[in-house]
């Protein structure tokens, strides 16, 4: 689909879902690794913490994701193809009587 048919704001809501999807799949990981960290240290209880924030990042991670796909699919299915004309309206002050 070529980039002018796709409007500004469908644009906009693709590239902040590709955004937050980097981000979240950074911070899960970052999180995973803290946990891991702090339950070698014998700190249990941030660990826990941890673990439940990166289960959340995960969550929104795979919420992202899902999101991204409806998006693509949508585009994919023409919903917001700017290409197609409207239907001719007889009445739009064209007089084809001379």
């Amino acid at each position: 689909m070529p980039h002018d048919s796709v409007p500004h704001g469908v644009r906009r809501s693709l590239s902040r879902l590709l955004a937050a999807a980097a981000v979240l799949l950074v911070a899960a990981v970052v999180l995973l690794g803290a946990r891991e960290l702090l339950a070698a240290l014998g700190d249990r209880a941030a660990a826990a913490v941890l673990g439940y924030l990166a289960l959340a990042a995960a969550v929104l991670l795979a919420i992202d994701l899902l999101l991204l796909v409806l998006l693509q699919a949508s585009m994919a299915a023409g919903w917001f193809d700017d290409r197609a004309e409207p239907p001719a309206d007889e009445s739009s002050g064209r007089d084809d009587q001379h």
